[in-house]
């Protein structure tokens, strides 16, 4: 995560969507939106597409344990639960 010169994190109208993020909005033509919403967005993705457990997408955003997974992306785990695949390697 980028951070300000004092610790804390950049928010969408400070030096990162400025410089950053905006730029590379438009050039893959998509339109604007906050990297926020992306988090969502990719976390949704993870889930849909069993690419991991609630557990491992619960440690890639930084979260201390699966609840807010399941709280907030309880709609996208329902019925696909069982099927999660663990053995696939993002990286490979």
């Amino acid at each position: 995560m980028m951070t300000t010169q004092f610790g804390n994190p950049y928010h969408d109208t400070h030096f990162f969507c400025i410089y950053w993020w905006k730029p590379l909005l438009k050039k893959l033509e998509i339109e604007y939106r906050r990297p926020y919403n992306m988090r969502h967005t990719f976390a949704t993705n993870m889930l849909y597409k069993q690419l991991c457990t609630p557990l491992e997408l619960s440690q890639y955003l930084g979260h201390s344990n699966t609840r807010m997974i399941y709280d907030v992306y309880v709609s996208y785990i329902e019925g696909h639960f069982l099927n999660f695949k663990t053995d696939i390697s993002l990286y490979t």
